[in-house]
């Protein structure tokens, strides 16, 4: 999973499917708050995100996406 973030425009998020598909979603408010976390805890020095798991955010971030039908299970 990545993102990118387009300033005024928003954030959109990549996902690479296991049959190497990539799949495309706009974050919206809902997920936004999920994505901002996410990006402070890259912005943070290597020792911190060792220390800090953030795992569980980007399955939810995830989750979340995949409710709304962006991207499926496969």
């Amino acid at each position: 999973m990545a993102a990118i973030g387009y300033g005024a425009t928003g954030t959109a998020i990549i996902v690479m499917q296991k049959s190497g598909e990539l799949r495309c979603a706009s974050v919206n408010g809902d997920t936004r708050f999920l994505v901002e976390e996410l990006t402070a805890w890259y912005a943070s020095p290597l020792h911190e995100q060792a220390h800090v798991d953030y795992h569980g955010t980007a399955i939810i971030l995830l989750a979340k996406l995949r409710s709304a039908g962006h991207f499926t299970r496969s």
